[in-house]
């Protein structure tokens, strides 16, 4: 697991003091905000997969013990209608409740609610019963309410990957693009 994150870690040295930094998507150059915490001991981690009933993906164990205990990527304080939060283990604790309550027996035994997309409130799950040639045990989904749990798209597959991708792009939707180029080539 040496290695992981490097696009998180690059990222967090351009940030201004603030822990801002300029993006572009199309056409707006816009400020995103960025919020990070004091990462979490390995024991509060395993206190909340004991909590859950299930062991959290070992990049995202990574992610919490050494980068940041959550996180708050891409953050639009302006309008309050994008970014991306990553859950702190309490929160994981909580939201997993929530969702498990909500969704009944849509909720599938393997997710686990790591995070969510703001402005739309899309959960981020980690979809942990996936075999993965990358060693994570688990690929990443988002989780629209409107639609039906089986058709929720799939971000990644892994939660160092999704960090990876999602500097790289900025902040965007990169899954969305992948999907409308695989039909464009699909159907070209």
């Amino acid at each position: 697991m040496k290695g992981l994150f490097k696009g998180i870690k690059t990222l967090k040295g351009y940030l201004n003091t603030n822990d801002k930094l300029l993006v572009i998507h199309t056409t707006k150059i816009w400020e995103a905000s960025f919020t990070w915490h004091h990462p979490v001991a390995q024991e509060i981690v395993a206190e909340t997969e004991k909590a859950i009933r299930k062991k959290l993906p070992m990049d995202l164990v990574l992610f919490l013990t050494t980068i940041s205990d959550g996180a708050l990527l891409y953050y639009d304080e302006d309008f309050c209608q994008w970014g991306y939060k990553i859950y702190s283990v309490q929160e994981i604790r909580d939201r997993q409740q929530e969702c498990e309550d909500y969704y009944e027996e849509d909720w599938f035994s393997n997710f686990i609610a790591i995070g969510e997309i703001v402005g739309n409130s899309h959960a981020i799950v980690a979809n942990i019963g996936i075999p993965s040639k990358n060693g994570s045990g688990c690929e990443l989904i988002e989780g629209d309410r409107i639609d039906r749990v089986q058709d929720w798209p799939k971000m990644s597959l892994s939660f160092h990957e999704w960090t990876d991708f999602l500097v790289l792009a900025q902040g965007a939707k990169f899954w969305d693009w992948c999907a409308i180029m695989s039909n464009f080539y699909k159907n070209g």
